[in-house]
């Protein structure tokens, strides 16, 4: 053998030894709880709602929460599972999600939030299609509700089936109080806008500095411009009303811990 083809043998067997002994890095999944509320409405159901990210390096799906519910003396009394709404959580992006009982609901003190978060790891996750074009918020005068209404659109070359928006409504410091959806799914055709009208029930919407808005359908993501947009809600001219709706309805607000 001449000495130069030696001499490649031997630089590729090092090569290949060296990348051998390299460790094969994958792609890791986590989701982070942002921030949580619990509070009891003027119904007496129990809700915890809050915000999860996916931090991790991989898409991931079927995100869901386990809360623990516990009375004034630190006794379990209960355990409820609820989702995040979205269902494919891509990398770095947020879903809300809502946690409700009303059996023990009244002996409720605080409650925890299960860590770590359950999910799916689904590296495929969706294409991005789904386009919020305008929105805009009120509130309604006969009752006090806030509602976020506006328009979505359908950017992908199929048809959008079970296209959800949802918000998520923050207080003055950031965290989670409230959330919501647009309880009418829509089915949108390729290039073609579709309303949506988002309620928050009154009791919250003293709670209420701002939103924001994620969409959702079985083919497509929601375009990153609005996956984590947060719109100020501006209340000029609706504080009155708000007050009135405030003392007219007692509400709890628990924080948990």
């Amino acid at each position: 053998m001449k000495k130069g083809s030696f001499l490649l043998l031997l630089i590729f067997g090092l090569s290949m030894a060296l990348l051998s002994s390299v460790p094969s890095v994958k792609a890791a999944g986590e989701v982070s709880l942002v921030s949580h509320t619990g509070y009891v409405d003027s119904s007496g159901y129990y809700y915890v709602v809050g915000e999860v990210e996916n931090t991790g390096d991989v898409n991931v799906n079927f995100v869901w929460m386990t809360a623990m519910f516990y009375d004034s003396n630190n006794s379990l009394i209960g355990l409820q599972d609820g989702p995040a709404y979205v269902k494919v959580l891509l990398i770095g992006r947020k879903s809300p999600f809502m946690i409700m009982v009303r059996a023990y609901g009244a002996q409720i003190h605080h409650y925890t939030i299960v860590q770590p978060i359950n999910f799916e790891v689904y590296p495929e996750g969706l294409p991005l299609a789904l386009e919020i074009v305008q929105e805009s918020s009120y509130i309604e005068p006969q009752t006090g509700c806030m509602h976020i209404v506006g328009e979505i659109r359908n950017n992908g070359g199929q048809t959008a089936t079970t296209v959800f928006v949802y918000a998520t409504y923050y207080n003055t410091t950031g965290n989670v109080v409230a959330v919501s959806m647009d309880l009418n799914p829509r089915y949108i055709d390729p290039g073609q806008n579709a309303t949506f009208d988002i309620i928050l029930e009154a009791d919250r919407v003293p709670y209420v500095a701002s939103y924001a808005l994620t969409a959702e359908s079985d083919q497509y993501a929601i375009l990153p411009e609005y996956s984590s947009l947060i719109r100020v809600v501006l209340l000029i001219g609706t504080l009155a009303l708000i007050i009135s709706f405030r003392n007219k309805k007692s509400l709890t607000l628990i924080n948990g811990r």
